[in-house]
Order: structure tokens, then C-alpha cells, then sequence
């Protein structure tokens, strides 16, 4: 199974979510990597997504697909919307492996 497969459970779940303002995905076929940027309502909407079975079950394949992995959050204002990967990417540089 690819990181892109484990994306399709969470795609399909993700715009019903409620608590969700927006995602962005990004994908490669070539590095056969799949990425989110989510903007939640509040931690407790985040929470009940991470929590979720599609996202539980991603998360508990990650390290069969992947050699490491970085998970992080932070708060924005309304006026940091759109995030941009550029961003994340930031963000992303600055947390610690998760996995």
C-alpha cells in the first residue's frame, strides 16, 4: 500500500468533517507521497478528526511507507488564510519527527 492509498479513506471523510474550514492537498506520484494542510474550527473539531478511523488507521501505516514523518499544528488568524505551503513547509522545518 502507497501513502497515496492511505489518503483515500481520509479525502473521502475530510469535506464532510464537521469542524473543517478547508484542506489542500499535496501529492507526488513520483515520491508516491500525500500531504494535508487543514484549517480546523477549533483543537476539539482537529481532535475528533485525528481521533477518526480513517486518520487512526493512515497514521498506524505511516512508518510501513515512510522513512520518517513530521505531524504539527498552529494557530492562525483569519487574515493567514490561505495557508500556503510554503508555510508548512516552515512550520514543518522547525517541529520534530513524529515518527
Amino acid at each position: 500500500m502507497s501513502r497515496i492509498d492511505l489518503m483515500g479513506p481520509i479525502l473521502a471523510q475530510l469535506p464532510a468533517q464537521e469542524g473543517l474550514i478547508g484542506f489542500t492537498l499535496g501529492t507526488s506520484a513520483k515520491c508516491g507521497y500525500a500531504r494535508t494542510i487543514t484549517v480546523w474550527k477549533d483543537e476539539e473539531a482537529m481532535g475528533k478528526f485525528v481521533m477518526s478511523d480513517a486518520h487512526l488507521s493512515a497514521m498506524s501505516a505511516a512508518s510501513a511507507v515512510s522513512v520518517h514523518g513530521v505531524v504539527t499544528q498552529w494557530t492562525v488568524g483569519a487574515g493567514d488564510l490561505p495557508l500556503s505551503w510554503e508555510a508548512a513547509r516552515e512550520k514543518v522545518a522547525a517541529a520534530e519527527i513524529s515518527y
